[in-house]
């Protein structure tokens, strides 16, 4: 955990700016996590593509890395789990808090029920 805290303290600290001008979907991951997401996005089918390649060239135009860069579909199909294993836990905690928030939203909705 310790190694967490201090990749998200260095990468608040070298996080550029992106001008308003700058088109894509602009994401608080590195490449290395956002090649994560999408990995496991495409392992439980949240794409109808057939092939994770295809998936990738859809996607890949529309990102944008938390410095700036535009992904490519060649990055998003280069998983391996041993070398992004700090992006892994940047992004099972980003997945944690997500669910938390889901949780919580199906429990007020059953309460109101």
């Amino acid at each position: 955990l310790e190694k967490i805290s201090k990749l998200e303290s260095e990468e608040k600290d070298t996080r550029q700016e992106i001008s308003a001008s700058s088109s894509g979907i602009h994401m608080t991951l590195t490449g290395e996590g956002i090649t994560c997401l999408f990995h496991y996005s495409s392992k439980v089918g949240l794409f109808k593509d057939k092939h994770k390649s295809d998936a990738a060239l859809g996607v890949a135009q529309h990102i944008v890395t938390t410095r700036g860069n535009h992904i490519t579909a060649n990055q998003l199909t280069k998983f391996n789990k041993f070398e992004h294993i700090l992006s892994l836990y940047l992004v099972e905690d980003k997945l944690k808090e997500m669910l938390y928030f889901i949780k919580k939203d199906i429990e007020d909705v059953e309460l109101r029920k």
